[in-house]
């Protein structure tokens, strides 16, 4: 999956519009990524759309932190 499409996937699960917070996101969406990687979710997975609930958590995570 495309970070356009996390990014826009991320956006819809949190009720996101815009692109003002585009950048910040897509920051946070990298770090989940990695953590996954990092933990041994093959990248593969951690970069496909069966991923995407998991980011959105993640990226809930940090966001409010």
């Amino acid at each position: 999956m495309a970070k356009a499409e996390v990014l826009a996937e991320v956006k819809k699960a949190l009720g996101e519009t815009g692109s003002y917070q585009d950048g910040a996101l897509t920051v946070f969406i990298d770090e989940v990524i990695g953590h996954m990687v990092d933990g041994g979710v093959p990248e593969a997975v951690a970069n496909s759309s069966a991923a995407a609930g998991v980011i959105t958590l993640g990226v809930t995570q940090l966001r409010f932190v």
